[in-house]
């Protein structure tokens, strides 16, 4: 190997160097292109509108100004030339003053710049409307309610309690190894009242992508699931968790890889025993038989005996 091409070698020199560069640069400007195209457009045109018809009105008042100045320079020479003749009476006007074409030309630019700048104006209306209405329609597919739902599963899980504020235990290990391990069916963490097992499982799940928590408070506390998610039907619930599950596959550092469903109950729910046996029959149908979803059920002892 010469010594240049050592020089090369160890400089890190590379001859298809400047074509990369050439490419990353028009992938660049036509990745601007593409955003001018989509977001500027309109604004842009409205821009080039108002700067048209505001240059055609400055050359219209600039031609008016003019047009006073030679009256008001007429006035002056003809009170100028009557001096002197006084006790006569005086029937002249100051000279009218005759509009040319170039004059009859700047009016009919400036009436149709006024004309364009309506319609553009009009025009941008037009599309900040169709905008809206597009954006309004997109805000009530179900595509993107469901979107919206995943997102809220794919935040970052946070405790009520700072870190802190707890006092780690072996349960905590205890749940998290169960999420880590999870493959069917529900998980049951019961206690006494007061014993802290809301407190437990929130800081299992501390940090966590995937989780979402719902205290039961009615009997048809699955409707209100939804409506908190934004979605309307079991089904779009169901589509939430697929979505879900398969953003999790890819997401490395998870503890897990499944959607989580956090059901707090609490020791008095209005609901009763009808909202006992629906979050037994949504554990089942969601953790056991369709494995959509690993359902964590806080509950307390009382709540066991009464629909679980």
């Amino acid at each position: 190997m010469s010594a240049a091409d050592a020089a090369d070698v160890e400089l890190g020199l590379d001859e298809d160097a400047p074509k990369q560069a050439s490419m990353c640069w028009l992938n660049l400007t036509s990745s601007l292109r593409r955003q001018i195209r989509r977001h500027c457009v309109t604004r842009y045109l409205v821009g080039a509108g108002v700067a048209s018809c505001a240059a055609c009105w400055c050359i219209s008042y600039r031609s008016s100004i003019v047009k006073v100045d030679e009256v008001y320079e007429a006035g002056v020479q003809f009170r100028n030339s009557s001096r002197g003749m006084k006790g006569t009476r005086i029937n002249a006007a100051v000279p009218n003053h005759t509009i040319s074409a170039d004059d009859r030309t700047l009016s009919k630019i400036s009436e149709v710049g006024f004309v364009a700048l309506a319609a553009l104006f009009f025009s941008y209306r037009q599309v900040v409307e169709a905008r809206r209405a597009n954006e309004e329609a997109r805000k009530a597919s179900p595509e993107y309610k469901i979107e919206q739902a995943v997102d809220k599963f794919m935040q970052k899980f946070q405790p009520t309690l700072s870190q802190s504020h707890i006092v780690w235990r072996p349960v905590i290990d205890s749940i998290r190894c169960r999420i880590q391990n999870w493959e069917q069916d529900a998980t049951l963490v019961s206690g006494r009242h007061g014993a802290g097992k809301t407190v437990a499982v929130q800081e299992a799940l501390r940090d966590m992508r995937g989780a979402f928590q719902f205290n039961v408070n009615v009997a048809g506390w699955d409707k209100v699931l939804y409506e908190e998610l934004g979605i309307e039907t079991k089904s779009m619930f169901k589509n939430v968790l697929d979505v879900a599950g398969a953003k999790l596959q890819n997401l490395n550092g998870n503890l897990t890889k499944t959607p989580i469903l956090l059901l707090d109950v609490p020791r008095e729910t209005t609901g009763g025993g009808d909202a006992m046996k629906l979050v037994s029959t949504t554990a089942k149908e969601l953790a056991t038989d369709s494995k959509k979803a690993h359902v964590l059920i806080c509950c307390s002892s009382a709540g066991i005996g009464v629909g679980i």
